[in-house]
């Protein structure tokens, strides 16, 4: 009998209902070849057929039915190994293809063999029995179904079941989602929750009208939303779109970005599955609004700038310890720098609190650690390996260094004025010579006398002084040569 025109299926329909007969087909075929396996008995009960080898039998007469057939193209059968059958709990993965090399749909296959289900033995609707315990360890059931999640809504979960009580040649089916509501309805695990259903239901679908079913849908696969910056304002609260330190996200992001190598003198990468941008860190959370919401959220938290401190100068004085350090952004595996470590510590010597011996004592200590043109001792601490200890271990030698500096030892009370760290004008040799010349030139010239201090007090024996300690401290040079010439000369009245 014919079809009227407006009862002809459309080509997709019958596309699917080709795939559903070879796929019955091939199923059936299987069956069959292995109804002899699993009918075997033996008289003393030590034999029986091996899991993975009822495995093997049926994927190959499967796999050979639908290769007869001309199913490869729009199936593919893919072979988990044992590993990955533990991990995931699925023995095989069937993919159906569309006409458009669209996956349309996947079943993840796992097989069981009705002996290795536990037994069932409480009844869901008596509330008196009590259900076996689920184990702490996952069973295969859970597995396949956490499989089937992390696929996606267009995987079906497949329960082929080996060796049925009381036909021992037969092989049952059940679909992931029945076994889901048997567990939620008597809250049964798994492995009790299959074998429950394979013995109490008695309604059945065959597996062309189930693959007709779920491959005759329309839209299966959820069509992918626009990009978010299609529909932002032009005055979008950007702090809203990157709150925090996120990687780079080109459906969020609203402005061309590209970046890579250009390819044969080509534009670079567009800023979709672009991994460059991915690689490095952004600051797009950092923006100046975002930094100012930022503060004015800060602000109830933090206390007024002390109105006393209005310069740099009184910064110092009441704060002289300087301490910095350094923070580093870089592109890699880790966020860390052992470079970030590293503490500078800075303190002028005037600032604390050091008498004549205490401050030349610490400077022998620090060595060049001390500037004299800036009088600022500088402690560099990388020893550590977090900046927090090198931090501590710097403030400890600082502690260290002023304590030591104050301490007087025994053999320092020995120190002649050849062990002296610079040369010191008062009770020197050089102050007791001048004295004596200048009492000698004032007795010659019959004038009063004059006491040790006025002397010492005039500008001419002040300037001799300092060209004296600048000639034994700097050393011998045209400026302080000249310098020390002209004080003698003003010194004996010889200009």
């Amino acid at each position: 009998m014919g079809q009227k025109p407006s009862q002809q299926l459309a080509p997709k329909d019958k596309e699917v209902l080709s795939v559903c007969e070879v796929v019955s087909g091939a199923i059936i075929h299987a069956a069959q070849k292995l109804k002899a396996y699993l009918g075997f008995e033996d008289t003393l009960s030590n034999l029986c057929p091996d899991p993975n080898t009822l495995n093997e039998i049926f994927l190959i007469h499967f796999v050979t039915f639908c290769q007869e057939k001309g199913a490869d193209k729009w199936l593919t059968t893919t072979k988990m190994t044992k590993h990955q059958a533990f991990l995931f709990g699925a023995d095989w993965v069937w993919t159906f293809w569309g006409s458009d090399k669209q996956i349309q749909l996947q079943l993840a296959v796992q097989t069981l063999q009705m002996a290795s289900l536990p037994p069932v033995e409480s009844d869901p609707s008596n509330p008196d029995s009590k259900a076996e315990k689920p184990s702490s360890k996952k069973s295969r059931f859970d597995k396949l179904e956490e499989f089937c999640n992390m696929i996606g809504e267009d995987c079906l979960g497949l329960c082929i079941i080996f060796g049925v009580p009381g036909n021992p040649k037969d092989i049952r089916g059940v679909v992931l989602d029945s076994v889901k509501r048997e567990r939620m309805k008597g809250h049964l695990p798994g492995g009790t929750a299959v074998a429950r259903f394979i013995l109490e239901t008695e309604d059945c679908i065959s597996i062309r009208e189930l693959l007709g079913n779920c491959l005759s849908k329309k839209d299966r696969l959820r069509e992918a939303l626009p990009p978010r910056t299609e529909k932002m304002s032009v005055d979008q609260d950007w702090p809203s779109v990157y709150p925090v330190a996120a990687p780079f996200k080109p459906s969020a992001v609203p402005l061309p970005v590209r970046m890579g190598y250009p390819v044969k003198m080509g534009v670079p990468m567009a800023k979709e599955g672009n991994l460059e941008l991915l690689k490095i860190p952004n600051f797009l959370h950092l923006t100046p609004v975002a930094i100012k919401k930022h503060c004015e959220a800060l602000k109830e938290f933090c206390t007024e700038w002390p109105a006393v401190l209005d310069s740099d100068e009184k910064c110092e004085k009441h704060f002289p310890i300087e301490i910095d350090t350094a923070d580093y952004v870089s592109s890699g595996p880790s966020v860390r720098n052992p470079k970030a470590r590293v503490v500078t510590l800075r303190v002028k010597l005037s600032s604390l609190n050091l008498d004549d011996h205490a401050k030349k004592k610490l400077i022998k200590l620090v060595g060049d650690r001390y500037c004299k043109s800036t009088d600022v001792l500088t402690i560099k601490t990388d020893r550590c390996p977090l900046k927090r200890q090198n931090y501590d271990y710097a403030m400890y030698l600082l502690t260290v260094l002023y304590h030591e500096s104050w301490k007087t030892e025994e053999w320092e009370k020995k120190k002649t004025e050849a062990d002296m760290e610079e040369y010191v004008w008062k009770d020197s040799s050089s102050e007791k010579n001048i004295l004596e010349t200048l009492f000698q030139i004032k007795a010659a010239e019959k004038n009063p006398e004059l006491s040790k201090e006025e002397l010492l007090s005039t500008k001419e024996v002040e300037d001799y002084k300092n060209s004296v300690v600048s000639l034994k401290n700097e050393g011998d040079n045209e400026h302080t040569l000249s310098q020390y010439k002209e004080s003698v000369k003003r010194l004996l009245h010889l200009t």
